[in-house]
Order: structure tokens, then C-alpha cells, then sequence
């Protein structure tokens, strides 16, 4: 069963997906019950997420996401989702959110209650929010880079 990466090719316009951890199975691709990918690490760096993109850039389920230094212009529910109590730790993003004041959230927390996933660890450091853009964090909060020395 292979547990890497697939390429597939969607039918619109000849648009690639990345599909990371879930392995494909004659009905699909496995969901939040795949539990394999609890430790999985994936980074996702230096893209240009724009016009004609809705959601899931990415979606995250179990595991940790590392994205950082990416440039979202564009989304029309929300840029990054996930369930399953993944890891996100987003740093040096710039997210530009739509002018339609009810999609302004960068972050959805997918298929848990707020009781499960306020403890989910959402961190945002070092993001440019333009547009009313906003990152709804949870769970713990980021270390200090280096430890402080007392003085």
C-alpha cells in the first residue's frame, strides 16, 4: 500500500493536486480514520496560492504542517483547514483576504467541535494579515525562539 505522495490530474483545465500521507484505495482516499499519518511532517513553502482557489491550501488532518513564506491572494471559503488534531504552525505567510467580509478567516477547524479543537495546536507567527485577514489560533502557544537569559 504505498503511504507517499500521488500526483493526480484533476478534470478542470489540467490543474494538478498534491496528495500527501493518504493512500488511495479503490473508493477514494482515506479520511480523518487513516491514522497513520499521525506522524507524518510535511512542509509547505514558497507557493502562490490565487485566483480560482477555494479551500484546502492546505487541509491537514493528524500529523504537523509547517507553512511558511507562502503568498495567499485568493480564497473563497478559506486558505488553511484541518481536523483530526494536526500540528500548523504558519510563519512569514502573507494572506490577502477576499473583499467579501464573511471570508475573511485564513483558518477552518473541520469536523470537531470547539470543545476538541480549541486544544488543537493553530499557531500563526510572523504573518502579514491584509484585508481584515485573521488566523484564528488554538491549543498552545509558539516557545520563544531562543530562551531569555536573565539579566
Amino acid at each position: 500500500m504505498p503511504t507517499s505522495e500521488t500526483l493526480l490530474t484533476t478534470p478542470a483545465g489540467g490543474l494538478y493536486l498534491m496528495v500527501m500521507g493518504c493512500p488511495s484505495s479503490v473508493g477514494g482516499i482515506y479520511g480523518d480514520s487513516y491514522t497513520e499519518d499521525k506522524n507524518m511532517q510535511v512542509t509547505i513553502a514558497f507557493n502562490h496560492f490565487g485566483e480560482g482557489l477555494v479551500q484546502r491550501m492546505p487541509r491537514c488532518r493528524h500529523g504537523y504542517f509547517h507553512v511558511v513564506n507562502n503568498d495567499y491572494t485568493h480564497w473563497e471559503m478559506y486558505a488553511i483547514g484541518g481536523s483530526a488534531d494536526p500540528t500548523i504552525n504558519s510563519q512569514g505567510n502573507r494572506f490577502l483576504a477576499p473583499n467579501d467580509r464573511f471570508k475573511k478567516a485564513v483558518t477552518k477547524h473541520e469536523d470537531a467541535p470547539e470543545s476538541e479543537w480549541r486544544h488543537w495546536n493553530w499557531r500563526s507567527e510572523g504573518d502579514l494579515m491584509l484585508n481584515g485577514a485573521f488566523f484564528l489560533q488554538s491549543g498552545q502557544a509558539l516557545l520563544p525562539a531562543t530562551p531569555e537569559l536573565p539579566a
